[in-house]
């Protein structure tokens, strides 16, 4: 659903030169977005459960009520193993009643008594806001303490802090160290992460060849992560030599370990036939798993496929309600698509306000069309008291961005001198980039330019 152009021509230059304005959608158009690739912030400790690493299981310990009195003793006389074995059961409820403030205080005892794997869980705890009020940097002083003793996960989730800046500054050639270290003890997401950052260069200079090395010693280990980076690269030929159904299959092993970014690609496959005929149906049904599993683009490629019944039987409310889910999840684009509906009536009841509010949300959340469209509503008024400097100030944002519509109403104003000191120059640049955009508008527009110059010039 991007904005559209209306054929409405503005005087510019006393006549030397007419521009066109982009109008509000007139009917719901998806946009077609792209594959998600994973991000190195999505590799972080803040999303690794409590349970993922170092806790004892639960069931390896008694639960009858002399062995947690047993238990009990032992960790009140100090011993750090059972401190941290009590703090587990605490914290799920295993032999005695769910106590996470319990859980915490058992915790930090045998933190201190140098228990590795209780430095990690506090650090866990700190990072999540668990039974405590939430702290990077408390999160980062106790997987340093574990990561210092060897401990694998810690030097993963020490690595990712340092990485993203979360809790301290940011250092990527320090983190890469960490994921080195963690990924030489075997640790499948340390391997796949440190692959990821000797590909983008994170760090230390790109070694795409290397990258291949760690990813595939993480797919050994049936880690799906790795498989779709190392997909990717069989895809691209990056680091490797290409081989697009070597690719593809990787993608497919992932994808039937329920790893939701594996199962958005092979809907993405599916759609575009690249790897046979088109077949939306099958896209429609990758996209519907991923989407199951909360991931917000698929959810609003699945809303895509009902708006335009495409795999799917024609159901815009149902469109609808997986942009609503998708938009819940905090995605902007998906705001969008849901804000565009309201303002429709599609698959909902028209609703201006509410139509309006996510609109303003998307806009503000640095969704670049809604930027441009809810700029469309300052400048013509609609919906919305007129506002130029507001219309001004939101396309030069989406313009940043590279939006081609932006562009052209940007450079519509500084033509026009609208809201902004006339600068023929600057208007002259926005229109060839959005015609470098594919804008024929813009495309136009320089060609009249050019043409009533070279008409002046030969008078």
């Amino acid at each position: 659903m991007r904005s559209l152009l209306k054929a409405t021509m503005l005087l510019i230059l006393t006549g030397l030169l007419t521009v066109a304005t982009p109008a509000l959608p007139g009917e719901a158009k998806p946009s077609p977005g792209a594959p998600e690739v994973k991000k190195m912030e999505d590799a972080g400790y803040a999303t690794m459960p409590l349970e993922a690493y170092g806790l004892v299981d639960p069931d390896s310990v008694s639960l009858d009520a002399r062995s947690i009195a047993r238990l009990k003793k032992k960790a009140k006389g100090g011993d750090a193993p059972s401190q941290h074995n009590l703090a587990v059961l605490y914290m799920l409820g295993k032999g005695v009643e769910k106590d996470t403030a319990e859980s915490v205080r058992w915790f930090r005892l045998a933190a201190v008594g140098g228990h590795q794997n209780a430095q990690f869980s506090l650090g866990t705890l700190y990072a999540n806001g668990t039974g405590v009020e939430k702290d990077h940097k408390k999160s980062v002083t106790y997987y340093r303490m574990a990561a210092s003793q060897g401990y694998s996960p810690a030097q993963y989730n020490l690595a990712a802090c340092l990485m993203n800046g979360m809790g301290v500054k940011r250092d990527a050639p320090a983190a890469l160290d960490w994921y080195r270290k963690a990924a030489a003890q075997d640790l499948a997401h340390a391997q796949v992460d440190l692959g990821i950052a000797l590909e983008e260069g994170l760090g230390t200079k790109a070694d795409p060849k290397a990258a291949v090395g760690w990813y595939r010693k993480a797919v050994a280990q049936g880690e799906p992560k790795a498989m779709v980076r190392l997909a990717m690269c069989y895809v691209n030929g990056t680091g490797i030599k290409q081989d697009r159904k070597r690719g593809v299959e990787l993608t497919r092993k992932a994808a039937e370990k329920g790893f939701a970014p594996a199962e958005f690609l092979m809907g993405t496959l599916a759609e575009s036939g690249s790897t046979g005929p088109v077949d939306m149906a099958a896209a429609a049904r990758w996209y519907e798993k991923a989407a199951s599993r909360e991931h917000t683009v698929a959810q609003i490629r699945l809303g895509h496929c009902y708006m335009n019944g495409s795999g799917v039987k024609k159901d815009p409310a149902a469109g609808m309600r997986w942009y609503a889910k998708s938009a819940e999840l905090g995605d902007a684009d998906a705001m969008y698509q849901l804000g565009m509906g309201y303002l429709m009536g599609v698959g909902v009841e028209k609703d201006i306000k509410k139509g309006l509010l996510l609109m303003h949300e998307s806009a503000e959340k640095g969704n670049g069309v809604a930027q441009t469209d809810v700029g469309l509503m300052y400048y013509d008024g609609q919906y919305v008291e007129r506002d130029i400097k507001k219309a001004l100030f939101l396309y030069q944002l989406a313009a940043k961005q590279g939006i081609p519509q932006a562009q052209y109403s940007l450079a519509a104003m500084y033509l026009n001198g609208e809201g902004v000191e006339q600068d023929i120059p600057t208007a002259v640049s926005l229109l060839e980039l959005a015609a470098e955009g594919g804008l024929e508008p813009a495309r136009e527009a320089l060609s009249q330019i050019e043409k009533q110059l070279e008409e002046r010039d030969n008078r």
